[in-house]
């Protein structure tokens, strides 16, 4: 009878309109997405970068919304900020660099990227030669003449050695006559590495001298590239100021083998190179100086440098007395350790390069340490207007970590010229630093205990009391349903008049630290949010604005609805108040605003329809891109929003089922997906590609099957039960809503804790006739004792506090471990299960994918484990994702579809019948 269903389903399919064609496993490579987009800054020109998941993609670039060019396997670009031109890379052919490695050509044998010069007024492309990396100069600041000029910088492939890589610095014109002109160029061989200064003003580069191995460093001058200060065995940070008249750099030599105290340097326009800070200088704790690569970075008003300092790692050597094999190698653990050893190994980098940070004084030459041994950690708002930096630490809490990542904070701000200290509180349980206005007049916080926002004014010498912030809505998580502290909403930060930006539900609210009690609300959006359903959020599209970017009075906004799962682009002016400028049933995404122009693009999608690029100016929006015109002529999904009650609320689910299926009752086989809330991605399209870790819904709904996805909530300590409440209800919902949903075929399928939910499932309910589980926890109490070996944390913290949501220990409620723990009901199951758990899971330990494979060989059900090798929580080489979607789709065709069961499934594989490398 299946086989009969199998095969009246699939004629039915194929006899539809326009002979629709299926979704395969060989179609993902050509799907095409948008990789990155770059305007202009006036507005008017766009280049779009198009990528297929494998092979050659291309750039196309658009004038004032109309496609003007297109650039094959172009991948990157820049515009000129001072003239009418735009370089781009350009790969070599896929085919050709395939065939030249599967004759064994070495990587430095393989074809170079080659750059191309576009002018954009007369339409000619020069090309520039081969090319490792590229950019413009900011500004055109050595043309001295009429014409606009710019400076590009090109680094060229190296040819030999490591460091043999030429820079070349060519000057580029476009007079209004003549074509975009590369007029002359300048080269300095031997670059270890360089950069534009963070405005793009300035040009630094490090050079190696072969025979010594020491460096040099260079700056770009109108003359040509000429030297900085003296050669040094390292050049560590280098920046330069904002003005372009100062430059500072570390360096360190060594005397023998021996590295030396580093030091740091500045010079100043025409000035000799000067020592600012070393070991032992004046203002720093004894027995410290400045570290070779900590932070270095300016002020805005280029008059304060803020550098790192301490003392460097030094690594503890072996005693050259005894042999290698005379040395045990071994890890101590410590019941005192501050931090668990696994943590400790995988953040040695952290360590090596820990430091604090100090202030240099321009004009007075003086030495501020801001940071210290207690509170190492330092936010210095390099664009506000005062001298106050905050300092913070959780080190006295750190032990805690592995039960409790919510640690408290204890907070100072020093003033980096007296060095004078206030602090802001001690054990504060907030869920980052507060953050300080622009004009340093008060700072913010999140209070996570009382769920409530906390200003504080700054005045000269103390703090101003406490200050709640009376929003007259929650302004925490209202849907938080795990046993941590619920976060807040969220904020957009300081506006430039020094009111503070947060979020309710619904809308933004803005409040004064420095109006008169009564007076500090504003609800910005005036309940616009709230009165329609939709989240309302402050969209900041600035380049070089740190806060809530209200420079022309006004605020870019996006809003969705809770409900509809409409999107919308407003915009915020204080006369005015929410101005709606687009709205869809669609998702937006990859927002980006020109610099100098009222001109955006941003990419919108559908179930239906491809993440497309759009641009919206003055004439409204217009599409620019139709990708993936192939899928037109396929077997694609619709998708249908349910609602359903479920544990005391209501909640939502998306149905996706073929498009144009037939009415026919129980047609179609079902697979039910899930995480936790997923219904906000009712717009989200579903591109075909191999799986990383879950199913596919444009391959499995092409192949015939309907997909469902629940929203799902859980009770504290009742994850497992609240899990199996929520499909359930949701699938009820689902039988009802569509008539051609069959509950005798419907299987189950999620990763990670949506694997933990399939393999708990399975064992209270045979209502699912097979099951797919990756990486799941099978043992709740082994699971509990486990590492997260990506990060190397304890697990502790995902049980009593966050995802697992038991909320005690084990010794507190082992009930509650065993409740939800699939492996102690391993016994009740008789779903059919195919499982991947991968040798390198830095997640969830791969023993626990082994722990129920076991459990249920040994009961004698059927169990398939696919354990990818060397690959961690989801898959990352695209050769092991599509064996997956193919190992996936058989085992759900077998048990749904009535397929023959595939060889793997019926015999395995041995050992021997693996290829070997």
């Amino acid at each position: 009878m299946r086989c009969l269903i199998t095969c009246w389903l699939l004629i039915s399919l194929s006899m539809q309109s326009h002979a629709q064609q299926l979704v395969e496993h060989n179609d993902y490579d050509r799907w095409e997405s948008i990789k990155s987009s770059h305007l202009s800054d006036d507005g008017h020109w766009l280049l779009a970068v198009v990528n297929p998941q494998v092979g050659d993609g291309h750039a196309l670039l658009f004038h004032d919304g109309e496609e003007v060019l297109r650039l094959e396997r172009a991948y990157d670009g820049q515009f000129a900020p001072g003239m009418h031109g735009l370089i781009v890379k350009v790969k070599p052919s896929h085919q050709r660099v395939r065939s030249l490695k599967l004759k064994g050509s070495k990587s430095e044998d393989l074809p170079h990227d080659q750059l191309l010069l576009v002018d954009l007024r007369l339409g000619l492309i020069d090309s520039l030669g081969p090319v490792t990396s590229a950019s413009f100069q900011g500004k055109h600041l050595f043309s001295n003449c009429e014409c606009p000029m710019d400076l590009l910088a090109v680094e060229r492939p190296a040819k030999t050695k490591k460091h043999e890589p030429p820079l070349r610095i060519m000057q580029i014109t476009a007079s209004c006559k003549d074509s975009v002109q590369v007029l002359d160029s300048l080269q300095l061989l031997k670059v270890d590495r360089w950069d534009w200064q963070a405005d793009g003003d300035q040009l630094w580069a490090v050079t190696i001298d072969s025979a010594s191995k020491r460096q040099q460093l260079h700056r770009l001058s109108p003359t040509g590239f000429i030297p900085v200060g003296q050669s040094a065995t390292s050049i560590g940070q280098i920046a330069i100021s904002k003005d372009g008249h100062q430059m500072a750099w570390t360096s360190q030599n060594q005397q023998g083998d021996l590295p030396m105290p580093a030091q740091l340097w500045l010079q100043s326009m025409g000035q000799m190179p000067q020592l600012i800070a070393g070991k032992d200088f004046l203002g720093l704790p004894r027995g410290t100086g400045p570290l070779l690569k900590a932070n270095l970075s300016w002020h805005k008003d280029s008059d304060r440098l803020i550098f790192g300092y301490g003392k460097p790692y030094l690594p503890v050597r072996h005693d050259s007395s005894s042999t290698a094999d005379e040395r045990a190698a071994v890890d101590v653990w410590a019941w005192t350790d501050v931090v668990i050893q696994p943590q400790q190994a995988k953040q040695l980098w952290r360590e090596k390069s820990r430091h604090m940070d100090a202030v240099y004084h321009v004009k007075s030459g003086a030495i501020q340490a801001l940071g210290n041994k207690a509170m190492p950690s330092v936010v210095f708002n390099a664009r506000g207007n005062h001298h106050w930096a905050m300092r913070y630490s959780q080190e006295v809490y750190r032990q805690q970590y592995s039960w409790d990542i919510q640690l408290p904070y204890d907070v100072e701000l020093v003033h980096d010229v007296t060095g004078e200290v206030m602090v802001v509180g001690r054990g504060l349980r907030i869920p980052r630093p507060p953050s300080i206005a622009p004009d340093g007049h008060a700072l913010a916080y999140y209070d996570q205990v009382n769920r409530q926002w906390i200003l504080r004014a700054i005045h000269a010498h103390d703090l101003g009391p406490i200050m709640v912030m009376p929003v007259k809505h929650a302004v925490h998580d209202e849907r938080h349903d795990s046993p941590s502290l619920p976060s807040a909403y969220g904020s957009a930060g300081w506006m430039q008049d020094g009111r503070f930006l947060v979020y309710d539900a619904f809308d933004v609210i803005a409040c004064d630290p420095m109006a008169k009690a009564g007076k500090q609300l504003t609800n910005l959006t005036k309940g616009f949010g709230r009165q329609k359903g939709q989240r309302t959020r402050v969209k900041n599209l600035a380049f070089d604005w740190p806060f809530a970017d209200n420079r022309d009075s006004s605020l870019s906004l996006h809003a969705f609805h809770h409900l509809t799962k409409k999107e919308a682009l407003c915009t915020w002016r204080a006369a005015d108040g929410v101005v709606v400028a687009s709205m869809d049933d669609a998702m937006h995404g990859k927002w980006s605003k020109a610099r100098q122009a009222p001109v955006m693009t941003f990419t919108k999608e559908d179930v239906s329809h491809s993440p497309d690029l759009w641009l919206l100016d003055a004439n409204g929006e217009s599409q620019l891109t139709h990708l993936n015109p192939q899928q037109d002529s396929m077997q694609w999904p619709e998708v249908k929003l349910l609602s359903y009650r479920a544990l005391g609320k209501q909640l939502q689910g998306l149905l996706y089922t073929p498009k144009g299926a037939s009415d026919e009752a129980a047609s179609l086989p079902v697979v039910v997906y899930f995480y936790e809330r997923y219904s906000d991605q009712l717009h989200a399209y579903k591109r075909p590609a191999p799986s990383a870790s879950t199913i596919n819904i444009s391959w499995f709904v092409s192949q015939g099957y309907a997909v469902f996805i629940p929203d799902i909530v859980y009770q504290v300590g009742r994850p497992g039960p609240s899990a199996l409440t929520c499909i359930n209800k949701g699938v009820d919902a689902a039988l009802r809503a569509d008539q051609r949903l069959d509950p005798l075929r419907m299987g189950l399928q999620g990763q990670s804790w949506g694997g933990y939910q399939v393999a708990w499932v399975i064992t209270r309910s045979d209502r699912f006739v097979c099951a797919m589980a990756g990486a799941p926890v099978s043992n709740m109490f082994s699971a509990y004792g486990g590492i997260r070996y990506a990060s190397g944390m304890s697990r502790q913290f995902q049980y009593e506090q966050t995802q697992s949501r038991l909320g005690v220990t084990p010794w507190e409620k082992p009930n509650r471990y065993t409740l939800n723990s699939p492996l102690f009901k391993a016994d009740k199951v008789r779903t059919p299960l195919l499982m991947m758990h991968n040798d390198n899971d830095g997640a969830v330990p791969y023993t626990q994918g082994i722990e129920y494979f076991m459990a249920l060989r040994r009961l004698d059900q059927p169990v398939w484990l696919l354990v990818y090798n060397g690959e961690s929580h989801n898959l990352r080489r695209r050769a092991n994702r599509m064996d997956l979607s193919e190992r996936m789709g058989e085992f759900f065709n077998h048990y749904l579809m009535d397929a023959v069961m595939p060889n793997w499934m019926a015999d395995g594989r041995p050992i021997t019948q693996k290829p070997i490398k």
